[in-house]
């Protein structure tokens, strides 16, 4: 849903902790697949794709945090939109985040942020360099917690995009309790580590010509749906209800793919319906 940065209240904020606020709401609008609400909410301190944030005033540590948002979301929304250069300037607008992580000695931060450059590459199609960023981003961060779950699914993305979907499967697994674990984990997050299994089983199903690993795919297809249900994430939802809909037909139970598609037309519908609302 569309968020009108006008009717955040930020009276009681200084100027640092309002910038902090509306990266952290504008990250989670990236979680929920809301691209407008994520660049809505940051207009006060950055005009959107292709320009700087204003981070004049601003704490070099806030500033810092400024520059790994708006590096992020460029990433995100110029892949979405196929923005020409978007992930080389999402790479430059990060990297300002990492020389000031790296000079104050803030490794995790530093980590995470090396991660989402490793993303910027893997989107370009640089598949190794985006491996090796990601190996060694994970080595700096800490053994649990959202930003190592974070770069454990972008690795997950670059093993199947080379088609090593025993590696993914095997990074899925080893890192179950992760994911499970972490009661603070945003519910998109859970629901993509799930869809990720889901892809994976399906992948591999398909290359073996296996039915049970396809049983295994709607398992955990219909967990990151539910989760997505909570969420009330209807463009995911939309996504994962398509794909069951693959994994049905493959088992010839047509009737019941048919009943998925429509049910993700009826989730496109109500995102669509819902983006023209304000809160």
């Amino acid at each position: 849903m569309k968020l009108a940065s006008q009717r955040l209240d930020t009276s009681h904020l200084s100027r640092d902790e309002e910038a902090l606020s509306r990266c952290e709401i504008a990250l989670g609008q990236r979680d929920n697949e809301n691209p407008q609400g994520a660049l809505e909410i940051m207009r006060p301190v950055w005009s959107g794709l292709g320009t700087r944030p204003n981070t004049e005033g601003l704490k070099p540590e806030t500033a810092a945090y400024v520059f790994f948002c708006t590096g992020t979301l460029t990433g995100w929304i110029g892949s979405r939109h196929q923005i020409k250069d978007a992930q080389e300037t999402a790479r430059n607008l990060i990297t300002e985040s990492i020389t000031y992580y790296e000079s104050n000695n803030l490794k995790r931060e530093a980590a995470e942020a090396q991660a989402e450059i490793a993303y910027c590459y893997w989107r370009e199609g640089q598949v190794n360099e985006a491996r090796i960023m990601l190996h060694e981003a994970l080595e700096r961060l800490p053994s649990g917690g959202l930003k190592r779950a974070r770069a454990l699914l972008k690795l997950v993305d670059v093993e199947h995009s080379a088609a090593r979907h025993y590696d993914a499967l095997k990074i899925l697994t080893d890192n179950s309790s992760l994911f499970t674990s972490i009661r603070t984990l945003p519910l998109p997050v859970k629901a993509s580590y799930h869809n990720e299994l889901a892809i994976t089983w399906r992948t591999i199903g398909t290359a073996e010509n296996q039915p049970e690993y396809f049983q295994r795919a709607l398992t955990e297809y219909k967990a990151a749906e539910h989760l997505l249900k909570l969420a009330k994430n209807h463009v995911y939802r939309a996504s994962i209800k398509n794909n069951e809909a693959v994994v049905l037909t493959k088992l010839g139970r047509f009737k019941e793919a048919h009943k998925h598609l429509d049910q993700a037309r009826e989730n496109r519908s109500f995102q669509a319906s819902n983006l023209n609302c304000t809160v």
